[in-house]
C-alpha cells in the first residue's frame, strides 16, 4: 500500500507530558523521504499498513547511519511542538477546573462552618480546614509542574520495490 517511488525512514513517537499525578500522552507518525522531506500522508499510510499487517519485510539491526535517530528526533521535536503544547492547554485547562471547583467547595464549607456551636469547636474546625485548604493549594501547584516527553516507539526503513524490499 505504500508508494514504490518513496524510500525511507518511518517513525513512531511518543509524546508526553507528565506531572506528579498524572500522564497524558500522544503518538505521532512521520515519514522522512531520503530527499529529507516529510511527508505526513506516508507516514498514516505506513502506520496504517503496519496495523493492519499488511508491510511486508523484515526486521535488522542497521549501525549504517547511526545519525539517523537524531534527525528525526529533530523532526519529531518540531512536528510534536503543536501536539505538546495541546496536551499542556488541556492540562492547565483541568487544573483551572479543578481549582475552582476546590475553591468553591472550600468557601461553601466555611460558610457552613460559621453557624456551627460553639466558638472553640468553629475555629479549631477553621484551622482544620485552612491546614487542608493549604495541603490542596500545594498539590495543585506541583501538577502544574510538568515534564515534557519525546521517544522513539518503532523505527522502520522503507524501501522502493527492486531495493531490497521493503524493511
Amino acid at each position: 500500500g505504500v508508494s514504490d517511488k518513496v524510500s525511507g525512514w518511518w517513525s513512531l513517537w511518543r509524546i508526553t507530558l507528565q506531572s506528579e499525578d498524572e500522564r497524558e500522552r500522544r503518538l505521532l507518525p512521520l515519514f522522512v523521504d531520503d530527499a529529507g522531506r516529510t511527508l505526513a500522508p506516508t507516514a498514516r499510510t505506513v502506520w496504517d499498513a503496519l496495523i493492519d499487517g499488511r508491510f511486508e519485510g523484515r526486521s535488522e539491526q542497521t549501525s549504517s547511519d547511526p545519525g539517523v535517530l537524531g534527525r528525526l528526533r529533530a523532526v519529531a521535536s518540531d512536528r510534536g511542538e503543536q501536539l505538546f503544547r495541546e496536551l499542556a492547554t488541556q492540562h492547565e485547562e483541568r487544573i483551572t477546573r479543578e481549582r475552582k471547583k476546590g475553591r468553591d467547595a472550600f468557601r461553601v464549607r466555611r460558610k457552613a462552618l460559621r453557624h456551627v456551636g460553639l466558638d472553640t469547636v468553629r475555629q479549631y474546625r477553621e484551622r482544620q480546614l485552612d491546614q487542608e485548604q493549604a495541603a490542596w493549594e500545594e498539590r495543585l501547584s506541583r501538577l502544574e509542574e510538568t515534564l515534557p516527553e519525546l521517544a522513539p516507539v518503532c523505527v522502520v526503513r522503507v524501501r522502493r520495490q527492486g531495493e531490497g524490499g521493503k524493511a
